[in-house]
């Protein structure tokens, strides 16, 4: 059998166990806010309290913990949603700050950019101009074709089908050539807002 030798550090070590234990087998008072603002302490929070702020006291009255009312559906909601902004706002800034290297990067000057502008446009510009001419042929022999069908209906002879398949054929084709100038409309406008934010926004990044 051993033979423990009491010494000081031992009888520290004896101590400190001890307490613990006492600690640990101490009963701690906890207390809570009922339904009429009043004060109540227990062993137990009533299940009806349980999500309310509470207080752990020890044996001495001390307040050893103090545990948080839980959140609401509502605040947990505006809490996820908040959260939900906080990480879209940190992305778009992220977002902004790779686009503005981007510009300082790939631009010398503010004057490089309008230039890229200029020759962007200047060459949608002829793009239009060739869907303008195609446009405006296509609706000279869509005339030329409808009229030729408005002399036969006039001389009471039938539109062949071939002529009625030409004359649906570049109308179909009117249609697209009008889309087609409409979408290069709609590109150069695209085109001149974000060159013209561009160039501002250089302009402010390197005064």
């Amino acid at each position: 059998m051993m033979n423990l030798r009491h010494t000081p550090a031992l009888g520290l070590a004896l101590f400190a166990i001890a307490t613990t234990v006492h600690a640990q087998s101490t009963p701690r008072i906890v207390c809570w806010t009922d339904d009429n603002g009043q004060r109540a302490c227990g062993n137990t929070v009533p299940p009806q309290y349980a999500s309310k702020e509470r207080k752990l006291f020890n044996d001495r009255g001390v307040v050893v913990e103090t545990r948080a009312r839980e959140a609401t559906a509502a605040e947990r909601q505006a809490a996820i949603e908040a959260q939900a902004r906080a990480e879209a706002d940190a992305e778009a800034a992220a977002k902004r700050e790779a686009y503005d290297n981007f510009l300082i990067q790939t631009y010398p000057d503010v004057q490089a950019l309008i230039d890229q502008r200029e020759r962007r446009l200047s060459d949608l510009a002829g793009r239009r101009v060739l869907a303008e001419e195609a446009l405006a042929e296509t609706r000279k022999s869509l005339a030329d074709l409808s009229q030729r069908a408005a002399s036969l209906g006039e001389a009471g002879k039938a539109v062949p089908d071939k002529l009625q398949q030409q004359i649906n054929s570049f109308a179909d084709a009117e249609k697209e050539h009008q889309v087609a100038l409409d979408a290069l409309d709609a590109k150069g406008a695209e085109l001149r807002e974000r060159y013209d934010r561009d160039i501002a926004r250089f302009r402010k990044l390197t005064p």
